[in-house]
């Protein structure tokens, strides 16, 4: 008998999945279990978006600086139980609610943005904040005055981002495939993001990224001893958990 090699096997299965099947696979997954597959994406998200922003903001040469793996795990546990089921919850509810017999509309897609950024970011942020913190070791007193000087610097930061980026959204993407959406957006973003907050800025000079006199971070609290650079950075992370847990 003619044995196969396992390694041949093994080379031989990986070239059987093109990008077609695996795009495939991952949406039959996604009807199969939804809520799974979805909170899985959004892991997924906030870990590749805190690697680039953690990457980015590293100084120069990479003196006496360490990768935070813990942060990533803290991340992307919140995205996994937190951001993408409420994600999941949130958009279908939208989809439900907001003229759903005529969904692509202009209207229906301006209310759907509206409740979206009205309701959901602040309510997103303060969640995202507060969870984050406590991770981070923090007793909850300590978490009441990171949100109160976060939230509304946050909140106006996103609005830069997220009404377009759902406009499209909203318009084009399926209610299945929306998690995935944005946490492609927000990983983009936060690279966009970190190689600003990475770039060289003058000191008269605020950063790009830090909007309304705070970091006001997008996917994890910094402790004070933060650099500004990095604090910076995180604005884009936290847009990210905005929206993957509630734009």
């Amino acid at each position: 008998m003619v044995g196969i090699h396992p390694s041949r096997t093994l080379t031989q299965s990986f070239r059987l999945v093109t990008p077609r099947k695996a795009w495939n696979g991952y949406c039959g997954a996604l009807e199969r279990q939804p809520l799974r597959i979805k909170a899985a994406t959004a892991a997924l998200g906030f870990t590749l978006g805190d690697f680039i922003a953690q990457l980015y903001s590293r100084p120069p040469q990479g003196i006496n600086w360490r990768y935070d793996t813990f942060r990533t795990l803290r991340l992307a546990a919140y995205g996994g139980c937190i951001g993408g089921p409420i994600g999941h919850h949130w958009f279908g509810y939208l989809d439900r609610v907001i003229m759903p017999h005529k969904p692509k509309s202009a209207a229906a897609i301006a209310s759907k943005i509206g409740l979206d950024q009205l309701i959901m970011a602040p309510i997103g942020t303060i969640l995202f904040f507060s969870i984050t913190k406590l991770l981070d070791g923090f007793q909850a007193a300590a978490v009441i005055p990171t949100v109160q000087e976060k939230l509304v610097p946050t909140v106006l930061a996103s609005y830069k981002l997220w009404p377009l980026a759902h406009s499209f959204n909203f318009a084009f993407v399926p209610s299945s495939q929306r998690i995935l959406y944005i946490n492609t957006v927000a990983i983009l973003w936060t690279f966009m993001l970190s190689r600003a907050a990475a770039s060289t800025v003058p000191v008269s000079e605020p950063a790009p990224l830090e909007l309304a006199a705070a970091p006001a971070p997008v996917l994890t609290c910094l402790p004070p001893d933060e650099e500004p650079a990095t604090a910076s950075v995180e604005l884009l992370e936290v847009m990210h958990n905005e929206d993957i847990g509630a734009a």
